[in-house]
């Protein structure tokens, strides 16, 4: 029912599967979709022949990462660039991250893979970034024909630490308990360090 008279839906919350945006596809509504799951896309991409049988449109990776991250690659790329595009992404551990936000990089901690060399804007410099599963690494070389790369960290180096030893064995096995999960994200909705 809320989709009733909307020409458009905007998803900004990371969801699993494609159930929104079949609803929206299968009604000829408009979608647009900031997820970073690479998976998500991949099921959104699965409708393109509903959403041309109904003349919808969906518009995916809009938001800064992937999104804005997406647009510099396709300019490097544009420009002449050559070889793997080398993407870094910053997040402030005190900011106000949404359930879903959280959900997903404390999923994403368990695929953590190594330590990356990014860097930053003043006054944030070169960093530790771990590659994290953000979906441009599987979207943009379909797109722009160019190999990616992603690393995340935290604007905190001790908690970009822990982001790295949450890949180790002992913490991924951690993170996969639903009540540690559950614990950490609780915490992480309250505490902004």
């Amino acid at each position: 029912r809320a989709l009733d008279g909307a020409d458009a839906a905007v998803v900004c919350t990371e969801q699993e599967g494609d159930r929104v945006a079949r609803a929206c596809l299968e009604r000829g509504i408009g979608y647009v979709d900031v997820s970073a799951s690479a998976p998500r896309l991949r099921a959104i991409a699965g409708l393109d022949g509903r959403a041309r049988e109904r003349g919808a449109s969906a518009v995916v990776s809009a938001g800064l990462a992937p999104g804005v991250t997406n647009l510099l690659a396709r300019c490097v790329t544009d420009a002449g660039g050559t070889g793997p595009v080398h993407i870094g992404v910053l997040v402030g551990a005190g900011e106000h991250h949404g359930e879903g936000a959280l959900d997903w990089i404390l999923e994403g901690m368990q695929d953590a893979g190594r330590a990356l060399r990014r860097e930053f804007p003043p006054p944030y410099g070169v960093r530790n970034a771990y590659r994290f599963p953000f979906s441009d690494q599987y979207t943009l070389p379909a797109s722009i024909g160019a190999a990616a790369e992603t690393g995340l960290c935290l604007d905190s180096r001790v908690l970009t630490r822990m982001l790295g030893a949450a890949r180790h064995p002992l913490g991924a096995g951690l993170l996969r308990r639903p009540r540690v999960r559950a614990a950490l994200r609780s915490t992480l909705l309250r505490v902004h360090p």
